[in-house]
C-alpha cells in the first residue's frame, strides 16, 4: 500500500467493532500516547487500560487466541500467495488486521508494511542471484524497468493519495470496483491464456548480440531513486496541525514546494534516463541486435509511454489505496514479459517501497512494536513457504502459469476485501449522520 495514504485511510476507515473512546481520552492519545482511565472501554482500538492509564497492548503480553490466532493465519496465507506473483499483498493485509485483528486502518497499515518488508527480504533473497529465463547471461530482475517504472509509479501514486484524501469514500470504492475488478479480468484472462501456452516451450536461439551483462549502472540509478524516495518521506511526513522531523508543516507552501520538487526530480531522472536506454537500443540496433519478443524496448517513443503508464497506474493505485507490486505486475504481465521476470521485478519495486516505507514508520515512531516483529516474522515465513512450493510446482509441472494465477488471485481478493472494507466505512458514516457526499481539503 502507498505510505502516503495513510492519513486519507485514518479519516476513512474504521472498524466495525472498535471500541470508540471518549474525546478528551482521544485527544489525549493522539499528542501523548497515553491517558487516564478506569477501564479499557475508555481507550482506544489495541489500547488497555493499566494502572490507570491507556497502553498500547502488546502481543506478547495480551495475546488474544481468535483475533490474533486468525489474523496470523489469514496473513500467512495471504503472503505465500502474494510471493508467488512478487506482490507486497497491502491489499489484502490491511482488510485482514482490520476486519480479522481488530486494528484500526492507523495502526494496521504500518504493520502491513512490516509484513511486506519481511516477506520482500526472502523474495530479493531468492531472486537477486537468478538467471533469466530465456537470456541465461542476464539477471532474473529486469533492472531497466525499475530505473523506468518505478520512478513515475511513485509520482503518480503521491498524486493519488492526494485524490484519496479529496474524494468521498463512496466513490473510491466505485473506482476501486472498476479499476481493480477490470485488473482482476485481465490478469486472469492471461492466466488462462498462459496455462494453455505453457505447454509450448520457448525456443532458447539467442544470439551473443542480445547479451546486456552490465547491471552497475542500474543498481547505482535504483539505489539513488532510493534514497531520493526516503528522503523526501522523512521531509514533508506529518499530519495536519503538525510538524515533520525537520520542522515542515504539513500542507505549508514548504510541504506543497517538496512535493513538487519531489515530482520534478522522479521526472527528470526518468527523462535522462530514457534517453540514454533509446541511446543504447539505437547503437545495438545498428549493429544487427534482434530483440526477444519478450523484451522491452527502449525506444524514443516508449521511454515516454511507459513511464506515462506506470505514472497513471501509480495514481489509480494511490487513489484506491493499493501500490507496488499490485500495479506492475499485471502492467509487465500486458508487455508480455517473461512471469518469472515479472515476479522477480514486482518484487524489487515492492522492496523499494517496503524498505523506505518501514524506515519511515519506525523513525516516526507509528509502529506497535510488538505486532510489527511478529507480523514481520510471518511475512518473511510464509513468503519463505510461498516461494518453495511455486519454485516446486514451475519446475515440477513446468507451468510459469502459476504466477499470472497467483497474481490474479491475490487481486482479486484484494478488491473483495477491500471494497467490502469501503462498504463497512460508508455505511458506519452513513449511521453516523456523516455527509459523505461532500468532497474535503487536501489539509
Amino acid at each position: 500500500m502507498p505510505t502516503g495514504s495513510v492519513r486519507a485511510t485514518w479519516v476513512r476507515s474504521t472498524p466495525m467493532t472498535m471500541r470508540v473512546p471518549s474525546a478528551v481520552v482521544l485527544a489525549c492519545l493522539l499528542v501523548t500516547g497515553s491517558a487516564s482511565c478506569a477501564n479499557d472501554d475508555q481507550c482506544g482500538a489495541f489500547h488497555l487500560c493499566k494502572a490507570g492509564a491507556c497502553v498500547v497492548r502488546s502481543i506478547l503480553d495480551d495475546y488474544r487466541p481468535v483475533d490474533d490466532t486468525l489474523g496470523t493465519v489469514a496473513v500467512f496465507i495471504g503472503a505465500a500467495l502474494a510471493a508467488g506473483g512478487g506482490l507486497g499483498g497491502g491489499g489484502i493485509f490491511v482488510p485482514v488486521l482490520v476486519l480479522i485483528a481488530g486494528m484500526s486502518t492507523k495502526q494496521a497499515i504500518p504493520i502491513s508494511q512490516s509484513i511486506i518488508f519481511g516477506g520482500s527480504l526472502v523474495n530479493m533473497a531468492f531472486n537477486i542471484g537468478r538467471t533469466h529465463p530465456i537470456v541465461h547471461e542476464r539477471p532474473l530482475i529486469d533492472y531497466s524497468v525499475i530505473v523506468m517504472f518505478t520512478p513515475m509509479l511513485l509520482a503518480g501514486t503521491s498524486v493519488g493519495v492526494i485524490l484519496n484524501i479529496v474524494f468521498p469514500t463512496w466513490i473510491i470504492v466505485v473506482i476501486l470496483l472498476i479499476t481493480l475488478g477490470y485488473t482482476t479480468f485481465r490478469t486472469t484472462m492471461k492466466a488462462r491464456a498462459a496455462w494453455k501456452r505453457d505447454k509450448h516451450q520457448y525456443a532458447l536461439h539467442i544470439s551473443m548480440a542480445q547479451k546486456d551483462l552490465s547491471t552497475a549502472g542500474e543498481k547505482g540509478a535504483i539505489v539513488g531513486i532510493w534514497l531520493v524516495v526516503l528522503a523526501v518521506q522523512l521531509l514533508k511526513s506529518s499530519r495536519p496541525g503538525s510538524s515533520s522531523l525537520f520542522g515542515i508543516a504539513a500542507c505549508s507552501s514548504a510541504y506543497w514546494t517538496v512535493t513538487v520538487f519531489f515530482w520534478a526530480v522522479l521526472g527528470a531522472l526518468t527523462v535522462a534516463i530514457g534517453r540514454v536506454y533509446a541511446a543504447r537500443t539505437e547503437r545495438k540496433l545498428t549493429c544487427g541486435w534482434k530483440p526477444n519478443p519478450s523484451d522491452v524496448v527502449w525506444t524514443s517513443r516508449s521511454i515516454y509511454l511507459y513511464p506515462l503508464m506506470s505514472a497513471m497506474a501509480g495514481l489509480l493505485g494511490g487513489l484506491v489505496g493499493i501500490g507496488g507490486g499490485m500495479i506492475l505486475g499485471p502492467l509487465l504481465i500486458e508487455l508480455k514479459m517473461p512471469h518469472q521476470v515479472v515476479a522477480a521485478t514486482s518484487a524489487m519495486a515492492v522492496f523499494l517501497t517496503a524498505s523506505s516505507a518501514i524506515v519511515l514508520y519506525a523513525t516516526l515512531g507509528s509502529l506497535i512494536v510488538s505486532y510489527a516483529v511478529w507480523y514481520f516474522f510471518v511475512g518473511l515465513l510464509s513468503t519463505l513457504a510461498g516461494q518453495l512450493v511455486f519454485i516446486f510446482l514451475v519446475r515440477k509441472y513446468n507451468r510459469t502459469s502459476f504466477i499470472v494465477i497467483a497474481i490474479a488471485v491475490v487481486i482479486g481478493a484484494a478488491t473483495c476485501m477491500m471494497t467490502v472494507s469501503g462498504v463497512l466505512s460508508t455505511v458506519q458514516q452513513a449511521r453516523a449522520g456523516q455527509d459523505f457526499f461532500t468532497f474535503s481539503s487536501p489539509c
